[in-house]
């Protein structure tokens, strides 16, 4: 495998949510929940790829931190665990979009997703003012 620099996980981030528009629009509901949870993934890691340096010889908690496909995890990988949680203290619609996402598995891709779940996590990271993914922009 290639590898990823921070703008190509911007950019799959992208098309990975431009995917599970179209799936979902199509009504593949399981297809658009799983590359909407993708899309997350993508983008934290391009949070955490933010926070590295060049040159730098990474620790290996953070290497090993930063191939998982836990959203929890990738984001105190990236140091954001603090900022996430004070949003969720003072944005009750970000509380409940981050409640609806954080428990997004990679394992998704194996079970069978409704249309409601398809569209409440793919609700919740894109809303434009308290969306996941418009929070992970801001620090990516």
């Amino acid at each position: 495998m290639a590898k990823l620099k921070r703008g190509d996980l911007q950019a799959l981030a992208r098309v990975r949510l431009n995917e599970a528009r179209l799936l979902m629009d199509g009504g593949s509901f399981a297809g658009a929940y799983y590359l909407t949870g993708l899309a997350l993934e993508c983008a934290f890691k391009a949070c955490i790829a933010r926070s590295t340096e060049e040159f730098e010889f990474p620790d290996r908690d953070h290497v090993n931190d930063s191939w998982s496909h836990n959203l929890l995890q990738l984001l105190r990988t990236a140091g954001l665990f603090d900022q996430l949680m004070a949003g969720t203290r003072t944005d009750a619609q970000f509380r409940a979009n981050w409640e609806t996402v954080r428990d997004w598995k990679v394992e998704s891709r194996y079970e069978q997703k409704s249309e409601q779940e398809a569209r409440s996590i793919y609700n919740a990271a894109m809303e434009r003012a308290h969306g996941i993914m418009p929070w992970a922009e801001d620090h990516w």
